[in-house]
């Protein structure tokens, strides 16, 4: 469970400004520890959910479903980034060199039902 004096810093930091960046990451963190992000303590309206209406379409489903809690999106992403990329080389025995070759492969491997 995260300390007072981290929620009293965290309040702090989101008072002072009009917009938070706050990482995916970080975002679960708190939920993690007992705390939503949304819920330190601020007053309404500081932290309001976000309407996406049609253009929700344009962000894929996972990175949306980071910053949704019970169902209302607290956040919006802006970047999605992978650390690692793995391949199975009994799948795929050469790397791909590029994106469209990624995914034209994952198109055949799935595709073949892998």
């Amino acid at each position: 469970m995260l300390g007072e004096d981290h929620r009293a810093r965290q309040r702090e930091r989101v008072f002072g400004a009009d917009l938070r960046q706050l990482g995916e990451t970080r975002h679960r963190g708190f939920e993690r520890g007992g705390v939503a992000v949304f819920d330190l303590g601020i007053a309404d309206p500081a932290i309001v959910p976000i309407e996406l209406g049609d253009a929700a379409e344009n962000f894929a489903p996972s990175a949306l479903d980071l910053f949704t809690v019970d169902g209302v999106l607290y956040g919006m992403p802006y970047a999605v980034e992978n650390l690692a990329f793995f391949r199975n080389t009994d799948l795929v025995p050469e790397a791909p060199a590029t994106w469209d070759e990624v995914f034209t492969i994952t198109e055949e491997v799935v595709g073949g039902g892998a």
